[in-house]
């Protein structure tokens, strides 16, 4: 609960800085503040009705409680049930769209396949695992950019390094991570026997970029120079530095 809290005090402060005349003559922030709001917007709304209906619910238990007025305490024992329920939907729904927001705030990342036991038909399944993601992504609108890779003899992969970019896609694609195993008669076998391969799929989100700033006053640095026998210089030539942060 707490960390929707804190994405609600964000929603109203995003809310209120749009509605700040110097704020909305800066087109740029107005834009990434309008998106952000919207993509918190469906979470929070959840969230204030289930805040709403807990505070609800306590009413009820206080007005069930009250022996001053029975037929009204009969009626809040009657209702509370209802309001009980509605709560727990609530929360399942709430839960559920938090996970999303978690998830569609990543629009970046890396997917990795790399060819596991089998030889060149493992590499060959690697290369198909990598033409079903792009197809996936073409098919969906997602970019889908090489990074780096490394082809086997017969054209396969032993490794591909893939970003992909696209909102929602993360969500889509963030449980592919693992094992992956196929079992087939091969290209590479010649007696028709079934072959089992694998690859390993790894999915990374994109780090942010973010700034640090380090005081010097904070570094401690050792220089060293070489104290055995050698070439001229040996003894006056520094030839490493360590940086230690305090």
């Amino acid at each position: 609960m707490r960390k929707l809290e804190e994405m609600r005090q964000r929603y109203l402060s995003l809310q209120a800085s749009m509605n700040d005349p110097a704020f909305v003559a800066n087109s740029q922030k107005l834009v990434a503040a309008s998106k952000e709001a919207g993509q918190l917007d469906p979470i929070i709304q959840k969230f204030d009705a289930y805040r709403t209906s807990l505070k609800t619910i306590e009413e009820l238990h206080e007005m069930a409680a009250n022996p001053a007025d029975a037929e009204m305490a009969k009626l809040a024992a009657a209702e509370l049930p209802t309001i009980q329920i509605q709560a727990a939907q609530l929360l399942d729904l709430l839960t559920d769209e938090f996970i999303a927001a978690e998830d569609n705030a990543i629009v970046s990342f890396f997917l990795e396949i790399r060819a596991g036991t089998g030889g060149d038909e493992a590499a060959l399944f690697a290369r198909d695992l990598y033409e079903m993601y792009r197809k996936y992504c073409e098919s969906k609108g997602y970019r889908f950019d090489v990074s780096d890779f490394s082809t086997s003899d017969r054209g396969g992969f032993k490794e591909v390094i893939v970003n992909i970019r696209g909102k929602g896609v993360y969500r889509r694609l963030q449980f592919e991570g693992g094992g992956h195993r196929v079992q087939r008669v091969p290209v590479t076998e010649a007696k028709g026997r079934i072959h089992t391969s694998t690859a390993t799929v790894t999915v990374l989100p994109e780090a942010k970029e973010v700034e640090i700033a380090i005081d010097p006053n904070d570094l401690k640095v050792d220089v060293y120079r070489s104290t055995g026998p050698g070439g001229q210089s040996v003894n006056t030539t520094d030839s490493a530095v360590r940086i230690t942060h305090l």
